[in-house]
């Protein structure tokens, strides 16, 4: 039995099974999740967009990571693009939150504020989308609401650090 506790560690299995099985989507996928949690953007961008080309039940989640990735590296447009397509697909708070906040850097501020507000309607956890919301009001000068958001997002961290296991969103 092999045991993985870490990206790190996984990140080879999923590079045999993607060696020896090209066409293996969940591989790639794991493959790409890997390197973003390592820090290697670009690297995650190809093999996500193995995902998206083979065109199979997983290419919501590809294009989520995919514009994760994106948007890591400062490439709004092509983010802004695969977070597009994957909310044809996917609905979630994750979802939600990350085109809120790709939107907000597109100083897009308009389409980004009902995005980040999904995101917490589907899970008051999100706490990046609660602070994006939070600086959203402050740069439009709606300080109150600013505010709530901003507690709303110290209260989401707090909860998410006194509960063993959680992981942030």
């Amino acid at each position: 039995m092999i045991s993985v506790s870490s990206p790190r560690d996984a990140l080879p299995l999923y590079e045999r099974v993607t060696r020896a099985q090209p066409r293996h989507n969940e591989a790639w996928l794991g493959q790409g999740i890997c390197l973003t949690y390592l820090e290697r953007p670009r690297e995650a961008i190809d093999a996500l967009s193995h995902v998206v080309d083979l065109g199979r039940w997983s290419v919501g989640d590809a294009l989520y990571w995919r514009a994760w990735n994106r948007h890591a590296i400062g490439e709004l447009e092509p983010a802004w693009t695969d977070i597009e397509q994957a909310r044809t697909t996917l609905y979630n708070t994750n979802v939600y939150g990350l085109a809120g906040r790709i939107a907000f850097d597109r100083q897009a501020l308009d389409t980004a504020r009902p995005l980040l507000e999904k995101a917490v309607e589907l899970s008051d956890g999100n706490c990046n989308a609660a602070w994006f919301l939070g600086l959203l009001h402050s740069t439009q000068e709606r300080w109150l609401a600013g505010g709530a958001a901003f507690e709303a997002a110290e209260t989401s961290f707090l909860i998410s650090r006194s509960v063993p296991g959680i992981l942030f969103r």
